[in-house]
């Protein structure tokens, strides 16, 4: 490796790091000025983002490639379980006269509308990617005015909450869900090549995508990825193809918190179709966290982030011939290291008192795909089933059918978020063109140990048309 490259590889890291240090002021330190003060480029950084700016869009074709699509989505979905509390009856969540804790009522059908907008530009040794997504929940728009907070009243009740201006309460107002705000930076990440010969090869990238963009997992790695990733690849004749990647990113830059994943994995293992792979995630934050407590002291060491997660993957890949389209069969299993249990309330006499729920750190799936899309015909189709312990991943970064949860609850606060689920999901995706495919979902799980949180069901059956270009 030459010395140009080990230091240009070591100014993109500390440029990152500047980066993250100063990055989203208007939340952090709520402060405009600074936020344009950043934005500020050095002149010779000016100067250089606008010469390729200038560069013709010819020259750039062969490098560059632009791609986008359109969904139209629609869900339909059943949801019971306790509600505002640790113990209580199970009750219908979606649907009815469900409402959710802000008072408005939840509907078992939910519509939205997305389009994605992806840009790449790859060179012989640099590469960066970028997609912009705007996802919108399907309706006209709100007149933004607050219903009365009476669930029921004289119309003298009604009237004695009126107040001036756009605050005014309007119960029999013109009231829709459409929304027009929902813009997200899904990626934005660069890259380049630090090393590669023959059948070696070292990459860093740096930036923003999601943790299982990168990372193999069907029940966790759901969370935001800002950060540092090292690639290493390496194909053995006789053994098959080695890879390892390594990443560092921020979960938290008020408190300095910062988690990192390594995974590993050997792919057509002496050309016999199996597959198996290694990853390891740390989430821990050793010290204070964000929160204060009822005393006005710092919490320390916080349970939502008690993750040491090590998960097993093996794939089988069957020959094509069986089914006349690719196949495979694959399962994993994950443990939480840090923490095997859990204290949850119980109701005696009627006295809530502590209870403890062992060996809930673990999760695994099992699963069967066949079939790919590229073109008008093709088809795919995958089931599979998951079992996710209450403590087996970190709440936010649950990434299974999971259930629900429409009341946007968390684990460590009531005993009921986004895990304790086992279930099953069926998905069936179909090109009705070469550019428009038909995805179809059905997935239902309940509580894997209802105990802790309550008994729980939710099932939903999902349509989206997608127009790919």
């Amino acid at each position: 490796m030459t010395l140009r490259k080990v230091l240009l590889s070591l100014f993109c890291v500390a440029s990152f790091t500047a980066t993250q240090a100063f990055a989203d002021v208007t939340q952090q330190d709520g402060s405009r000025y600074d936020e344009l003060l950043n934005e500020n480029d050095f002149d010779a950084l000016r100067a250089f983002v606008q010469s390729k700016r200038d560069i013709d869009l010819k020259k750039k074709a062969d490098d560059l490639k632009i791609g986008g699509d359109v969904r139209t989505e629609w869900r339909h979905m059943n949801e019971s379980g306790r509600k505002g509390g640790f113990v209580g009856r199970q009750e219908q969540l979606r649907g009815g006269h469900a409402i959710n804790y802000g008072a408005y009522p939840v509907s078992r059908n939910d519509f939205d509308i997305e389009f994605n907008f992806y840009v790449s530009y790859k060179t012989e040794c640099t590469w960066a990617v970028a997609q912009i997504q705007y996802d919108e929940s399907a309706g006209v728009f709100d007149n933004n005015k607050a219903c009365p907070s009476q669930k029921a009243g004289s119309a003298q009740d009604i009237i004695s909450e009126l107040a001036n201006g756009d605050n005014t309460p309007d119960p029999e107002g013109w009231h829709g869900t459409g929304r027009c705000n929902n813009l997200c930076l899904k990626k934005a990440y660069m890259g380049y090549c630090l090393f590669s010969c023959d059948e070696q090869k070292v990459d860093l990238e740096i930036g923003r995508r999601r943790l299982s963009h990168v990372f193999d997992s069907n029940i966790q790695f759901l969370s935001q990825f800002d950060g540092i990733l090292v690639k290493y690849s390496n194909r053995y004749e006789s053994l098959g193809d080695f890879y390892m990647y390594t990443s560092g990113f921020v979960v938290n830059e008020r408190i300095n918190h910062f988690a990192w994943v390594v995974e590993m994995g050997l792919l057509n293992i002496c050309d016999s179709g199996f597959d198996v792979k290694y990853s390891f995630v740390d989430w821990r934050k050793n010290g204070r966290s964000q929160c204060f407590d009822t005393n006005g002291a710092w919490f320390h060491n916080p349970r939502g982030f008690k993750f040491l997660n090590s998960q097993v993957t093996l794939i089988y890949n069957l020959n094509e011939d069986y089914f006349c389209k690719p196949a495979k069969v694959y399962g994993a299993f994950l443990i939480n290291h840090n923490q095997s249990s859990v204290r949850y309330p119980i109701l005696v006499n009627k006295t809530l008192v502590p209870a403890t729920l062992h060996n809930a750190n673990y999760g695994w799936y099992i699963g069967f795909k066949v079939g790919s899309v590229f073109k008008e015909g093709d088809w795919s189709f995958e089931a599979q089933y998951q079992h996710v312990e209450p403590v087996a991943v970190p709440d936010g970064d649950s990434s299974g059918i999971g259930r629900g949860n429409i009341l946007d609850e968390s684990f460590t606060s009531i005993r009921r978020g986004n895990t304790n689920f086992k279930g099953f999901k069926f998905e069936f995706l179909y090109a009705l063109t070469d550019h428009l495919t038909l995805n179809n979902i059905v997935e239902w799980t309940k509580a894997a140990r209802p105990e802790c949180g309550g008994q729980h069901k939710y099932s939903k059956v999902e349509v989206e048309a997608i127009y790919a270009f």
